[in-house]
């Protein structure tokens, strides 16, 4: 908690000597009982934030070391506990942070098939998690959106409008099912936008104007409803700015 409380101040230094703590406080508590399944998942949780802050600091290589540590760890526990929900979790998480670490180092191609992995794990989560498919559903539509950017990147065309398409109708379910949390219309009218700009930078204007539509007239009732929060406000800025040119 500590850790991820300097994160949020800024105060990078410092957070990454309290998720060290908190690592190696957990590598003792997990040689105690090396089988205990909460204790390496907790493990991996704690390598998992150390290396984020690392990833901030630009210290890539030093991210990618503890999230692959972390990623090992919980796959060694997959393979005895496949069916374990918290550990794929966590493991599909992983996959998502080495994406976009990758990203970051224009290893474009590696980062695709990091962030397919998080969103084949997170999907066969899906095809089996009753109890937390609120969770899981917000989540792969995040991933399968980090995916569709990495393919448009790629000039995988297709494959960047399967993502986003994808992304969009978790979306709007969420939005269907939850219609008083304000956060999933904002998701949802990113989600647009995203497959507008596939759209418009491959000639298809019309389409892409259509979506573009979409997003502002819902981020217009969020600005509204909401005018106290500025993350609408500036989203719904962005985009009018962005399809005037």
């Amino acid at each position: 908690f500590m850790a991820r409380n300097h994160k949020q101040l800024g105060d990078l230094p410092t957070a990454e000597s309290s998720y060290l703590q908190a690592v190696d406080l957990r590598r003792r508590l997990l040689r105690q009982n090396p089988t205990d399944p909460t204790k390496v998942i907790s493990l991996a949780d704690a390598l998992r934030g150390l290396g984020t802050i690392r990833d901030n600091q630009d210290d890539f290589q030093g991210a990618i070391d503890v999230i692959s540590e972390a990623r090992d760890a919980l796959n060694k526990l997959l393979e005895q506990e496949p069916d374990n929900t918290q550990a794929r979790l966590a493991l599909a998480s992983c996959f998502h942070v080495l994406g976009a670490v990758s990203n970051e180092l224009n290893e474009s191609e590696e980062a695709r098939s990091y962030h397919q992995s998080s969103v084949d794990v997170l999907v066969a989560i899906l095809d089996t998690e009753d109890q937390r498919g609120e969770e899981i559903k917000a989540e792969l539509s995040r991933y399968l959106n980090e995916l569709g950017r990495n393919q448009r990147k790629l000039e995988d065309i297709s494959g960047a409008e399967a993502s986003h398409l994808k992304s969009i109708e978790l979306r709007e379910q969420l939005v269907t099912q939850f219609p008083t949390t304000p956060e999933y219309r904002s998701l949802l009218a990113d989600a647009y936008i995203n497959l507008g700009v596939v759209y418009k930078q491959n000639d298809r204007s019309e389409e892409a104007k259509e979506l573009y539509g979409n997003a502002i007239e819902m981020l217009t009732k969020l600005v509204q409803e909401f005018p106290a929060v500025r993350k609408y406000r500036y989203s719904l800025g962005v985009t009018l700015h962005n399809t005037a040119n």
